[in-house]
């Protein structure tokens, strides 16, 4: 199995202020999860998948629910984020490819991971930017200059061979892209617009528009 797939579906979406964390609740009848898990299961080039929760109970709800496997990851992305690489060490041997993303971000869909898996066929990093179209400022107050700054956001893919021998759970940074040293091909994907991630709840108005338009 050459390209394997991992959805992070660790946090308890504190900001959301509900009773569940993020991943769980419905969005036009379905899970947040549930529309990463089908965008996996419909790309043709992802030999295999599977998601890292947060904890054994969740775990054992993710693969009853969606017969899909499920690893538990840590207190942090990064340590999920290791202990996914871990797994992947372990149980395919012949991975080259992976390509990752978030739970909170379920607008992702199979062409896209279609798109990254081509991608890493002559980088050893794709991963998704938005440029910053608001003002910038220190915490002084001060100016800073927006063109020398941009958002990076999952989902990401890798070179698996590179990633893995670059990447360390201990990293200042949560973008795992960051550890890859600069002589290496990295590809900038810009063509993601409506890559909302669920951090309030007045997030999930805006990704159920979205979602009711793609379905017209």
């Amino acid at each position: 199995m050459t390209v394997i797939g991992i959805i992070l579906s660790g946090g308890i979406g504190s900001r959301m202020d509900m009773d569940k964390p993020k991943q769980y609740i419905e969005i036009c009848g379905r899970s947040v999860l549930s529309y990463s898990i089908d965008a996996f299961k419909q790309s043709p080039s992802v030999d295999d998948f599977f998601v890292v929760a947060d904890s054994e109970e969740n775990i054992k709800h993710i693969e009853s629910s969606y017969n899909v496997k499920a690893i538990l990851g840590g207190d942090s992305r990064n340590i999920s984020f290791s202990n996914a690489l871990d797994y992947i060490s372990e149980n395919y041997r012949e991975c080259i490819k992976i390509v990752v993303n978030e739970a909170a971000r379920p607008m992702i869909t199979s062409g896209l991971i279609e798109d990254f898996v081509k991608l890493l066929d002559g980088n050893s990093c794709v991963y998704c930017v938005k440029d910053v179209t608001d003002s910038l400022e220190t915490v002084e107050g001060h100016y800073v200059d927006r063109k020398n700054y941009r958002l990076v956001m999952s989902p990401e893919g890798y070179d698996f061979r590179v990633i893995r021998q670059y990447f360390s759970s201990e990293s200042e940074t949560t973008f795992p892209g960051h550890s890859i040293p600069d002589g290496y091909s990295k590809h900038v994907y810009k063509e993601y617009i409506n890559n909302i991630k669920i951090t309030y709840r007045s997030d999930i108005s805006i990704i159920e528009n979205l979602l009711s338009s793609t379905k017209k």
